[in-house]
């Protein structure tokens, strides 16, 4: 089950002429995470046909899902099987450790 997201300013409905027809989401790796993907950016957009999860987010920029230890989707954990919409915010950070 989703938990409600707080949605972000100018993201409701279908605004601007450039984002492909079924929106899109935009993916922020850290923590290294970057240099585990086919092309090593630190940001993309993705379009929402090719992402509607954040686990299908992770395969389609290369990420091997269980890489992203902590998933915020605009600002509220998140899991890998979280259902994505148009103009989310995704941060992936790698698993971290210490003591």
């Amino acid at each position: 089950m989703d938990e409600a997201r707080p949605e972000r300013p100018g993201t409701a409905g279908a605004a601007g002429g450039s984002a492909p027809a079924g929106g899109v989401v935009t993916a922020h790796l850290f923590a290294g995470l970057e240099t585990l993907t086919r092309d090593g950016r630190a940001e993309r957009t993705v379009s929402l046909a090719r992402a509607p999860t954040v686990a299908a987010l992770c395969d389609a920029i290369g990420l091997v899902r269980e890489a992203a230890g902590l998933v915020l989707v605009n600002g509220v954990h998140g899991h890998l099987t979280t259902a994505l919409h148009d103009g989310d915010e995704v941060s992936l950070f790698a698993p971290v450790g210490g003591g």
